[in-house]
């Protein structure tokens, strides 16, 4: 999911049922960082990042 110059502080994801890992993709940063766990759907929170 792309959110642009958005930067929200959750998203709500609604996937077919499973589990998924998340990954973050951050452009500015040109990182990914995958969150620990693994989620089935409902609201996942973006983790803070220093500045």
């Amino acid at each position: 999911m792309y959110f642009g110059l958005s930067q929200p502080l959750f998203c709500t994801l609604t996937p077919p049922p499973g589990r998924y890992r998340v990954e973050i993709i951050d452009t500015w940063h040109m990182t990914i960082d995958e969150l620990p766990g693994t989620f089935e759907c409902g609201r996942v929170d973006r983790p803070c990042r220093d500045a």
